[in-house]
């Protein structure tokens, strides 16, 4: 899968905005694994650090795909976050926090 949108503003801000909603809780505002259920104890399996070399060679096809079905014991959020928001996180994750 390719990400069909482009990092426009709009996007990004989306973007940003959804990832703020759906994924800071766990992998935190930096995406650096860092999130408030992780540090406050809540969830006791560090999240991904998304900013680590690994996650930055994957595939924004992969990515989006982990997003919808899950990973390891990420849960599914593919009935949650519409495809759309999904390629804007993709989006913000790669042009802000991964730069």
């Amino acid at each position: 899968l390719v990400n069909p949108l482009e990092a426009s503003e709009e996007n990004l801000v989306r973007g940003k905005e959804a990832f703020g909603i759906w994924c800071s809780s766990c992998h935190g505002l930096k995406g650096d694994g860092q999130g408030y259920l992780y540090t406050s104890k809540r969830y006791p399996y560090p999240p991904a650090d998304l900013l680590t070399g690994e996650v930055k060679a994957l595939k924004d096809g992969e990515i989006y795909h982990s997003i919808t079905v899950g990973y390891g014991v990420m849960g599914s959020h593919g009935g949650r976050i519409r495809q759309e928001d999904r390629w804007k996180i993709i989006l913000y994750l790669r042009e802000d926090l991964q730069k």
